[in-house]
């Protein structure tokens, strides 16, 4: 039908471009596509010739990403390790080394969280404000209610007229 024309396009131009080209084993694909495409080839009752080239597609996938993994894959380094080196090889690099830090000091964690410190430094400035400055008394403004601390007997904040 229609969509197994598309679907054999479709898987055709991913393996077009996983698959490296070479020159003979190449075209009898060509061919098998192609076929498939003109819908010339014959099918098993079952099925079968789909499930066939499915599991070839996936098993050249995972061949493919299995390569493309070894290429990126680096090679194991042990910083601090003194190991021998062969002629005309290189040293793996240390994590030291790597990362280029030097002597660097230690630091608090919320400096990593620039949202978190700026919370802590709030709530310090907060807490020294507390000490300067008497809290806003809320409620009604125009009837007296006394003192909203208390009458302290033991305090005299009176002023002598000589």
């Amino acid at each position: 039908g229609e969509g197994d024309v598309s679907a054999a396009k479709n898987m055709r131009k991913a393996l077009g471009s996983l698959v490296e080209k070479k020159s003979q084993p190449e075209k009898e694909e060509d061919n098998e596509f192609d076929r498939l495409l003109a819908g010339k080839r014959e099918r098993d009752s079952d099925g079968q010739e789909e499930g066939d080239l499915l599991e070839q597609f996936a098993r050249r996938k995972k061949e493919f990403i299995a390569q493309k993994k070894a290429l990126y894959v680096p090679e194991p380094r042990y910083g601090g390790i003194e190991q021998a080196v062969e002629e005309g090889e290189r040293r793996p690099a240390s994590y030291e080394i790597i990362k280029n830090k030097g002597l660097t000091p230690h630091r608090k964690k919320a400096n990593r969280n620039p949202r978190v410190k700026k919370r802590e430094m709030f709530d310090k400035k907060l807490k020294a404000r507390k000490g300067q400055v008497r809290e806003v008394l809320t409620g009604r403004a125009g009837s007296y209610a006394g003192e909203s601390t208390g009458i302290k007997a033991n305090i005299s904040k009176s002023r002598r007229i000589v």
